[in-house]
């Protein structure tokens, strides 16, 4: 029977999902870090998106620049897909999350 995937996963996350649970047979706890870690892609991807369009530093109401809060999201998130991506111990041919078919998100 294969997991099912998550709805808090975005439509490439889910894509992934897919792609890995019809090739391996994965245990409850697998499962759980292929959860967080798409999780934390999305989370990686929302921040970057954002990030790029409102650049790394904002302006305070004094005019110091600071850096973005988001900028800490970004790197945690990075992190965190990282330690669960690699706990899951893929075999070095399977490429990280891809998009899903369709277009590329604006």
């Amino acid at each position: 029977m294969k997991p099912k995937i998550p709805k808090t996963l975005s439509k490439e996350a889910k894509f992934t999902w897919r792609r890995l649970a019809s090739t391996y047979v994965l245990t409850p706890s697998e499962c759980e870090l292929l959860r967080c870690a798409l999780e934390a892609w999305d989370e990686m991807t929302l921040a970057r998106e954002q990030l790029l369009r409102e650049g790394f530093t904002v302006e305070s109401a004094t005019g110091t620049i600071h850096k973005h809060p988001l900028a800490e999201i970004l790197k945690t998130s990075r992190a965190a897909f990282l330690s669960a991506w690699n706990q899951l111990n893929w075999p070095k041919t399977d490429a990280l999350p891809v998009p899903g078919p369709g277009r590329p998100r604006k």
